[in-house]
């Protein structure tokens, strides 16, 4: 009489692992889509957080916006300090030109709003608006410059 070896073959004994296997990771997968992933969000906080963060970038040339924002100063406005300062050095000029940065986008708005200033003011400045410039060095805030005949250049550099 032979005997036979009881237990279960190997192939058996994978084939009922693999399947315990597969019948977990359905239920997991079914407990997290009816859980509607809480479990995901409760582990990591930063799930529930939605902002929205937008990155603008001037006067780049080439490549692509980097990881670090540097946040610099607000936008110049025309104030009253400001405004006297110039109406001391345009007063009894025969012409006044205003200069901006070449690609600058904010030089040449706060040169367009002095422009717009003096000519309601009654001064004679030249052209249709703010002009803009390149210049051999870079030019930051406000510069003057008296020349003969009773003229005045206004130079708009970059904001400091």
């Amino acid at each position: 009489m032979a005997h036979r070896k009881s237990g279960w073959r190997w192939t058996e004994r994978w084939s009922w692992v693999a399947t315990i296997i597969a019948v977990l990771v359905a239920l997991v997968t079914l407990l997290l889509i009816l859980n509607g992933g809480k479990i995901v969000k409760e582990q990591n906080p930063k799930n529930q957080q939605r902002v929205t963060t937008n990155i603008s970038s001037f006067n780049q040339s080439g490549g692509t916006t980097p990881h670090t924002i540097n946040i610099g100063p607000g936008e110049r406005i025309l104030n009253e300090s400001l405004k006297r300062q110039i109406n001391t050095a345009v007063a009894g000029k025969k012409k006044v030109t205003i200069l901006a940065v070449w690609r600058d986008t904010e030089a040449f708005q706060f040169a367009t709003e002095v422009y717009n200033y003096l000519k309601g003011e009654g001064v004679p400045v030249y052209g249709g608006g703010a002009v803009q410039a390149t210049f051999n060095r870079p030019l930051t805030g406000q510069i003057w410059k008296q020349l003969p005949n009773d003229e005045v250049e206004i130079f708009i550099g970059s904001h400091e």
